[in-house]
């Protein structure tokens, strides 16, 4: 699990070059970004198969001009 707080203005987490990348079975990822203009780019690929062993993911951006891009699927070779 992975809990990230970012209070304030213009932060940032990844970019669209380099996003923010999970891999595996049973990732978390709980992230709050309290302020304006905030951004956040993430990518996530389950490289696991079976029952009960996706990812979990809370985006909470709180204030004006923020914006996420998230992107989400199963890896396939």
């Amino acid at each position: 699990t992975v809990k990230i707080l970012q209070d304030g203005n213009s932060n940032s987490m990844g970019s669209v070059a380099r996003p923010i990348y999970l891999r595996g079975a049973d990732q978390k990822l709980d992230v709050t970004q309290k302020g304006n203009s905030n951004q956040i780019d993430l990518e996530l690929k389950n490289e696991t198969t079976g029952q009960n062993v996706g990812a979990s993911v809370i985006i909470q951006q709180i204030g004006n001009s923020n914006r996420s891009y998230a992107c989400f699927g199963q890896y396939r070779p």
